[in-house]
C-alpha cells in the first residue's frame, strides 16, 4: 500500500512500522485548524472553499478517518494593533 522510498525519507519518528500496510484509520483524527481573529464562530468565508472542504471531509470520511474543524483564536501581540 505504501511507498517503502517514501517511508525512508520521514523522520525516524514519523515513518511506518510497515509501508506495505494499509494503516489502521481508526487510530488518526485528521484536524483542519483554521486561525481567526474574529470572536464570533468560525466561518469559512468562500462558497468554493466550503465546497472544497466538505469533499475533502466526505473522502477521508469514507476511508475511516475522523474529521475536525478546529477554529485556532488569534491573539494579538504587545504592541500589535
Amino acid at each position: 500500500m505504501g511507498n517503502k522510498n517514501n517511508n525512508e525519507k520521514l523522520p525516524e519518528s514519523h515513518r511506518l512500522e510497515n509501508p506495505n500496510e494499509r494503516p489502521d484509520t481508526n487510530s488518526y483524527e485528521v484536524v483542519y485548524a483554521i486561525i481567526s481573529s474574529h470572536q464570533t464562530p468560525l466561518e469559512i468565508p468562500f462558497f468554493s472553499k466550503k465546497v472544497s472542504l466538505r469533499n475533502t471531509r466526505r473522502r477521508l470520511e469514507s476511508y475511516g478517518y475522523k474529521v475536525r474543524l478546529k477554529k485556532i483564536q488569534r491573539i494579538k501581540q504587545v504592541g500589535q494593533q
